[in-house]
């Protein structure tokens, strides 16, 4: 695998415990702006604004690239992490989310390091794979 591949998927993991609360701060962003449109217009005549605020709010959450890029990452990382064997995800867990180092996963484990690189590289190429990423 490619060394920058391999640095892409391990930052994804790494911001994988985050996924939530950045989807979350992303909606509350959309759904209360910080900047408010105020038609200037004080003549009479309509609005260029539609009047339904609700379904305006929500197109623009279905429609933001940035949240719908974040789920996209968060689906495919739980869904590849729920094909992997319990061994390797506890090494994914382990070694992504709670920062351990291998040579430690390792000795909880009962195992080598090099069993655990090899799961944790193969879990790599998988997830690569569900991302269409080159390899």
């Amino acid at each position: 695998m490619r060394r920058c591949t391999k640095n892409y998927l391990e930052g994804m993991l790494k911001l994988y415990p985050e996924y939530v609360k950045m989807i979350g701060n992303k909606e509350a962003s959309i759904m209360n702006p910080d900047e408010i449109y105020i038609d200037q217009n004080i003549g009479g005549g309509r609005s260029s604004l539609v009047g339904r605020p609700t379904e305006r709010k929500v197109m623009s959450i279905l429609e933001d690239e940035d949240l719908n890029a974040i789920k996209h990452h968060k689906s495919v990382i739980e869904r590849t992490l729920k094909n992997a064997d319990t061994i390797t995800f506890g090494i994914v867990e382990a070694h992504y989310f709670n920062d351990t180092k291998i040579d430690i996963i390792a000795q909880e484990l009962e195992t080598t390091p090099d069993l655990c690189n090899k799961l944790r590289k193969r879990f790599l190429e998988e997830l690569a794979t569900e991302f269409r990423l080159i390899k």
